[in-house]
């Protein structure tokens, strides 16, 4: 199952997720929208995705510091990058 998948209430409800899976999924999203915004209108590629979602996991930004990144978009652009190789 997916982790965007679970966001979205895609998943059965025992795959709940955590606080800090959902903040995750906020700023990966809100990210996901922004993107076409810098790509000449193209949608992130899936891989992007995955990639980002593994690297705000990985991160030991602390979850109130991290929350931020959905409304700070210089930050969140500088984290996670405005293009995909």
């Amino acid at each position: 199952m997916g982790f965007l998948d679970k966001m979205f209430g895609r998943a059965p409800a025992a795959d709940s997720l955590s606080d800090r899976e959902m903040i995750i999924a906020q700023v990966v999203s809100t990210h996901q929208a922004w993107y076409p915004a810098h790509n000449a209108g193209a949608q992130a590629p899936e891989a992007a995705v995955t990639a980002w979602i593994e690297k705000l996991a990985r991160s030991r930004i602390p979850d109130h510091e991290m929350i931020l990144l959905v409304s700070d978009n210089k930050s969140r652009n500088q984290l996670l990058g405005k293009t995909w190789p």
